[in-house]
Order: structure tokens, then C-alpha cells, then sequence
């Protein structure tokens, strides 16, 4: 959402400067509006960490939720490319440690599964027939 508005914003600038009404802004407000920004590639690889690990954990109660999941991931990837290649300035470098606490946690998914499927044969063991 602040991507249109900021879009919005720099083409209204655009057309003021085309016509001579901005006299009043200074040159740091004209920067940053149309400096463009940063990409953050941690808060990308951590969507899409988050969507995988929601995923994992509620896919017992929600199987339909994995189908929505890989929807949600393949529009996530586009979004993040499109802001990347077209939106940000050159690309941040990424060290190698995000990518081994990602892997540490997925060694741990096949555990957290388990444990999730038992908890929820135990909510169901003591839930009464009339419920389920």
C-alpha cells in the first residue's frame, strides 16, 4: 500500500515540477520522493520463513491451507521481485547466516509436526462424541 502511495505521490510531484508550481520544496524532500529505496532481503527471506513455518504448523487442522500457502508464496516471491529488480536501489548483499538459522529451524519442523499432531489427537481424545 505505501508503494502506491508513495508512487502517487512522486507522479503529483512530477507533474508540479513539469509545470513550475514546486518552488516551495527543497532538495531533501525532492530526493525522497523519488530516491528510490532499499531492499531488505531479511525481511523477505523471514516472509517467506513465516509462511512456510504457518503453514507446517496448521496443516493438521487446515490441509487446504498448504494449496493456499504455495498461492501465497508464489505471489510473495513476485511481489519481493518486482520490488527488488524495478523498485530498489542495487541489491543488499545477504550473509550466510540467515540461511543456516533457516535451515537449523527447518531440521526442526518434522519435530514441531509431531508434536502437533499428537496435540491435537489429544484435544480429540478428550473432547466429548457430541462435539467432534
Amino acid at each position: 500500500m505505501f508503494g502506491v502511495l508513495t508512487g502517487m505521490k512522486r507522479k503529483s510531484l512530477a507533474e508540479k515540477l513539469r509545470n513550475n508550481q514546486a518552488t516551495n520544496l527543497t532538495q531533501e524532500e525532492l530526493q525522497q520522493a523519488f530516491q528510490l529505496g532499499e531492499f531488505d532481503p531479511a525481511y523477505a527471506y523471514s516472509t517467506f520463513a513465516k509462511i512456510i513455518f504457518t503453514t507446517l504448523f496448521f496443516q493438521p487442522i487446515l490441509p487446504l491451507g498448504t494449496a493456499l500457502a504455495v498461492i501465497g508464496l508464489v505471489l510473495t516471491y513476485y511481489a519481493f521481485k518486482k520490488k527488488l529488480l524495478r523498485d530498489s536501489r542495487s541489491p543488499v548483499m545477504v550473509s550466510d547466516d540467515i540461511a543456516e538459522v533457516t535451515l537449523y529451524l527447518l531440521n526442526c519442523v518434522p519435530f514441531a509436526y509431531g508434536v502437533d499432531l499428537l496435540l491435537i489427537q489429544a484435544i480429540e481424545c478428550y473432547l466429548p462424541k457430541n462435539v467432534r
